[in-house]
């Protein structure tokens, strides 16, 4: 409960990236949990006394039972307002409407079209806002999505998913991020036109592993590669990635990681790398291999390595993180 506490109390959820894989799997095994519970018919009002506010812009045949039913069996009062009933952004706008429920409620769901909209009732409402959909990401779905593969099979990481379908709605895109987080192969099946969003697949490329186009040798249609490890150097050497992306937990690559003199690093040459390497400034098993994947990959191609924070990825181009080049 303390981890809980300390980690997740008073989050937003709004899409999958917010979290750590770590996280992620948490709520994951978490929720299992309390699928126990109920069917042992053991109480778990967690959540007894609250009261939830459940926005629904969209109609739904699934997600608001749901959330209505997940409410009540964690001891939750939900109140459900649907489209025409409320003038959220409308004859209020979403910033107004946001202050009065969240001095009303102890959250809020959201279900509707931009994503714009849920982020700013979180940004507003002081209180925790999780999206029930929005017309960019479905991340509620994706908790139950992989709590029922995890249920199923036992595990996730090397399983193996094929989504037939539109390449650029919510559903998928939010696959490819949260399979990517978990360790989960996913493969959408969808003609050219509807491929996924360049800017999702910068996101997903890596960890479970994704399929891309490559043309002529050339990477299409993905900003690089993501993943942690050495391998990844070796998988962005072959495809000729015009960039390696590492994801990490910290914004920057550190010297001396988690002492009293750690130290970020910005733009920093391979042969500047290779000096702290040596020196001993990286720890094994912690920055080592994202520094040595750095090295392997830059000195090969020529290409540059950032070294960023999953919270960041959007900024790939704005120079955040760290830069290492030839």
């Amino acid at each position: 409960m303390k981890y809980l506490q300390n980690v997740f109390q008073g989050r937003s959820f709004l899409d999958c990236k917010d979290y750590t894989p770590a996280e992620i799997d948490y709520l994951i095994d978490f929720a299992l949990h309390l699928k126990e519970l109920k069917k042992e018919h053991i109480p778990h009002e967690y959540l007894k006394g609250k009261n939830i506010a459940l926005l629904f812009k969209k109609s739904s045949t699934r997600t608001r039972p749901a959330f209505v039913v997940a409410c009540n069996d964690l001891g939750a009062n939900p109140e459900y307002m649907g489209a025409g009933k409320i003038h959220l952004g409308k004859k209020e706008s979403i910033k107004d409407t946001a202050k009065v429920l969240g001095s009303m409620f102890d959250g809020i769901e959201y279900r509707g079209f931009a994503q714009k909209d849920v982020e700013d009732l979180a940004k507003y409402s002081g209180v925790p806002v999780w999206n029930g959909l929005t017309d960019k990401w479905h991340p509620t779905q994706m908790l139950a999505d992989f709590m029922t593969i995890k249920e199923k099979f036992g595990h996730l990481k090397g399983i193996t998913l094929a989504y037939g379908g539109d390449g650029r709605d919510n559903v998928a895109d939010s696959l490819l991020v949260a399979g990517s987080m978990l360790g989960v192969n996913i493969h959408i099946v969808t003609p050219k036109p509807l491929f996924t969003h360049p800017d999702v697949q910068a996101i997903a490329a890596g960890g479970g592993g994704i399929s891309v186009i490559v043309d002529h040798g050339r990477l299409k249609g993905v900003a690089g590669v993501i993943n942690k490890d050495f391998s990844a150097a070796k998988m962005a050497e072959d495809i000729n990635a015009d960039e390696l992306v590492i994801l990490t937990t910290v914004d920057n690559a550190c010297l001396n990681y988690r002492k009293e003199d750690q130290q970020a690093i910005g733009k920093v040459t391979v042969d500047q790398l290779k000096q702290y390497l040596n020196e001993g400034h990286f720890v094994a098993g912690s920055m080592k291999p994202k520094i040595e994947a750095a090295i392997e990959f830059t000195e090969e191609t020529g290409n540059p390595t950032i070294i960023i924070s999953l919270k960041n990825a959007a900024k790939l181009n704005d120079g955040v993180g760290t830069i290492v080049y030839n």
